[in-house]
C-alpha cells in the first residue's frame, strides 16, 4: 500500500494521469481485498472519474466492473448489476471479448446470487462462448465451474458433476492447482450427495492435499470440515473428532488474523 501511495503522489506531481488511474485503482484493489469496501469503491470512483476525463473507455469499463464487485460484496446484487450493465455496454461498443466475457459471467454470478437461474445459466452460456472464441482456456474452466455451481444449487447433481470435471480437466491442463482444489472438492459434495461417502471422502482428502500444498488456509479448513463430517456418516468418530478439531483450529487461527489485520 504504502508503495501505491508514494506512486500516486509521483504520478500527481508530473501530471501523469494515465499513471494515476491504474495506481488508483491499484489502491481500490487492495482495500477491497481486505474487505474494506467503502475505501475500495472510494478509489474505483476516483480512477472512473480519470478514465473518462482521458477517454480511456477500456479503464472506464474495469472501474464499472470493479464497483460492481463492490457492491456485490456488499450484497447490494441489483446495484452491482447496473453497474456489470455499464461495463458490458462499453467492452461491446469498443469490441473488447475478454472484457465482455468477464462482466457476462459477473453477471450470471448475481443470477445465480438472486437464484434466477436460467438466467444464470444463460450468461454463462454466452460468457463460455466468448471465452472459448478467444482461446482464453483459464477463464473457460472458471465459466464451466460457475455453470456447475448452478446446476448445484438446481438439484441437477450429474449434471453439475459433468461440468465439475471439464473444469478440472482445464486446471489440471494448465496446472492451476489452487483452482484444482476448490473444484475436486465440489466433486466430493457431488458423490455426497449421491450417498457415495467412500467417494466423496477420496475427493475430499485429494482436495485438502492440494490446499495443504498451495497454503490455501480457508480452504484447508473446508475439506478438513468435509472429511470430519463423511467420518461420522461412516461411523469413524474418533477420526472425525479429530479432523473436526483440526478445521476448527484453522478456523480460529484466521479469525486472529483478521482481528490483527483490521486493529489500527
Amino acid at each position: 500500500m504504502e508503495f501505491y501511495q508514494q506512486a500516486l503522489a509521483i504520478h500527481q506531481q508530473v501530471g501523469d494521469k494515465v499513471g494515476e488511474g491504474t495506481t488508483l485503482h491499484n489502491i481500490g484493489l487492495v482495500y477491497n481485498s481486505l474487505g474494506k469496501y467503502a475505501k475500495a469503491l472510494e478509489f474505483y470512483q476516483q480512477a472512473l472519474a480519470i478514465a473518462r476525463e482521458i477517454g480511456d473507455k477500456r479503464g472506464e469499463g474495469l472501474a464499472y466492473n470493479n464497483i460492481g464487485a463492490v457492491y456485490r460484496s456488499l450484497g447490494q446484487y441489483a446495484k452491482a448489476f447496473e453497474f456489470y450493465q455499464q461495463a458490458l455496454a462499453i467492452a461491446k461498443n469498443i469490441g473488447a471479448k475478454a472484457d465482455q466475457g468477464i462482466t457476462i459471467d459477473n453477471m450470471g454470478a448475481i443470477y445465480r446470487l438472486l437464484r434466477q437461474y436460467p438466467q444464470a445459466l444463460e450468461s454463462y452460456r454466452q460468457s463460455l462462448a466468448i471465452r472459448k472464441e478467444i482461446g482464453d482456456k483459464a477463464a473457460e474452466g472458471t465459466t464451466l465451474h460457475n455453470t456447475a455451481l448452478v446446476y448445484d444449487n438446481l438439484g441437477q447433481y450429474p449434471k453439475a458433476l459433468e461440468f465439475y470435471q471439464q473444469s478440472l480437466a482445464i486446471s489440471k491442463e494448465l496446472g492451476e492447482q489452487s483452482s484444482q482444489g476448490a473444484t475436486i472438492d465440489n466433486i466430493g459434495s457431488i458423490y455426497y450427495k449421491f450417498g457415495q461417502h467412500t467417494k466423496a471422502l477420496q475427493f475430499f482428502q485429494q482436495a485438502l492435499a492440494i490446499r495443504q500444498q498451495v497454503g490455501d488456509k480457508p480452504g484447508e479448513g473446508v475439506s478438513l470440515n468435509n472429511i470430519g463430517v463423511i467420518y461420522i456418516q461412516l461411523g469413524k468418530y474418533a477420526e472425525a473428532e479429530k479432523t473436526l478439531f483440526a478445521a476448527i483450529e484453522i478456523l480460529e487461527s484466521l479469525r486472529t488474523g483478521l482481528t490483527q489485520q483490521f486493529s489500527f
